[in-house]
């Protein structure tokens, strides 16, 4: 993959758009949580996409406790972070996507984990620091979750002065969807949730106050999961006169049939980037998946876009490759759909992540042919990895090489005389 990225000029430029995006809603969210319950807070924030630092130097300063949150494939940066707080005797909470996948990874004398939601967990996690009882592990059995509209804006002040290309908000959180592969109702429900509309208005003008160029977007998984709420915001968004730029957001590919709140979402700015988890063009692998209306849209896909496209709406497609049934020649379908309709998208790898049904389903099947999985959390994961590339009958190898070719196509510099695709950011 560095090989290609170095032969596109048109890659290198979405990588560094991606790369200066806010990615960091949920910490700054728990700042808020912190200053409303210890008054007086003292909170520096540091997003090391936008800043290197010497993480010794900081912590010469005196802190008290260093909050740390980041994806799985931060981990390593994560631990050397948590070690060098614990060297200098300050005490350490995590939170976000790694710490929910791999708990395991983070649990020494010292650090306390939060999984879930912040809101839940911050109050007892300060009530139980300032006693100095900090438990290991903060983590609810099960339930709603937490009430959106109970939600404290993100403090975006602690981050004013980071040049961001690519800004927003979060409106949504829960699904009900349960797609096979996706983390999202096992980490925050199945039900959705969202803040008010008044809310959300709030915290879009706290963000374009700061960043009045920077391409808005909404983290939403779907912001148009339920119909009636996204079209009392952008009705809201419109009433009080919101030019939202340049913008984006996620949605499900069946969001074509609403005209009406299309025509509300191409009013409130120029809609450049909706992106779309097409998943696969392969019909089969769709049936596999647990979303059953997404196999029944397959053969609308064409249709989909081009309609869109005449809106002058900006489609980015997301897929994935290494389905149990996929094969090499599905890679090349998708590349050629993206090409034909001049749009945007990004290929993965099928991941199997912990904590999802399709994780726990290839684990049992293991687990029944070779026996026990004898491994931590990781090596279970990466037997777990190798196995379902084995089931599909595609090495790791030959996985990365597809991709690999199908973004030398995707992101050829030639196509950079279509003034839409850049820049683009990935998710």
């Amino acid at each position: 993959m560095k090989k290609t990225v170095s032969a596109s000029i048109t890659l290198q430029k979405r990588l560094e758009f991606s790369r200066k995006s806010l990615s960091c809603l949920g910490l700054l969210t728990t700042a808020s949580v912190f200053s409303h319950y210890v008054h007086g807070a003292d909170i520096d924030f540091i997003d090391e996409n936008m800043e290197s630092i010497d993480i010794g130097a900081r912590l010469e300063q005196g802190y008290d406790l260093v909050a740390i949150g980041g994806t799985v494939f931060q981990m390593n940066r994560m631990v050397s972070l948590i070690s060098a707080a614990l060297r200098k005797d300050v005490a350490v909470v995590v939170g976000g996507a790694a710490a929910m996948t791999f708990p395991d990874i983070f649990k020494r004398k010292g650090v306390s984990l939060i999984l879930g939601e912040s809101e839940v967990f911050v109050q007892d996690f300060i009530k139980d620091f300032e006693k100095g009882i900090p438990k290991s592990v903060y983590k609810a059995s099960s339930g709603p979750g937490f009430d959106l509209s109970c939600c404290l804006t993100p403090d975006f002040s602690l981050i004013s002065g980071y040049d961001y290309t690519f800004v927003g908000v979060q409106t949504t959180r829960g699904c009900p969807v349960g797609c096979e592969f996706c983390q999202v109702s096992n980490w925050l429900g199945t039900k959705y949730r969202h803040k008010d509309v008044d809310q959300v208005i709030h915290e879009i003008k706290i963000v374009k106050s700061l960043w009045p160029d920077a391409f808005f977007f909404f983290y939403d998984d779907n912001l148009f999961a339920d119909l009636r709420y996204s079209k009392k915001l952008f009705k809201k968004i419109l009433s009080e006169d919101i030019d939202l730029g340049r913008w984006g957001a996620n949605a499900d590919p069946s969001i074509y049939r609403q005209d009406e709140l299309l025509e509300l979402m191409t009013s409130a700015g120029f809609l450049d980037y909706l992106g779309m988890g097409f998943e696969s063009l392969s019909y089969e692998s769709l049936k596999t998946i647990g979303n059953s209306k997404k196999a029944g849209l397959q053969k609308s896909y064409d249709f989909i876009v081009e309609k869109l496209s005449k809106k002058k709406i900006g489609v980015f497609g997301y897929f994935m490759f290494g389905f149990e049934n996929s094969r090499a020649q599905d890679i090349k379908a998708i590349v050629d759909f993206i090409i034909s309709h001049n749009i945007n998208g990004q290929i993965s790898q099928l991941i199997p992540m912990p904590g999802t049904l399709l994780y726990e389903r290839l684990v049992l099947e293991y687990e029944k042919k070779f026996g026990k999985i004898k491994k931590g959390s990781v090596g279970r994961w990466n037997v777990i990895r190798k196995f379902l590339t084995d089931k599909a009958g595609i090495s790791k190898t030959e996985v990365i090489t597809l991709i690999s070719q199908a973004y030398t196509q995707i992101y050829d510099d030639s196509r950079m005389q279509y003034k839409r695709l850049l820049p683009a950011p990935f998710i």
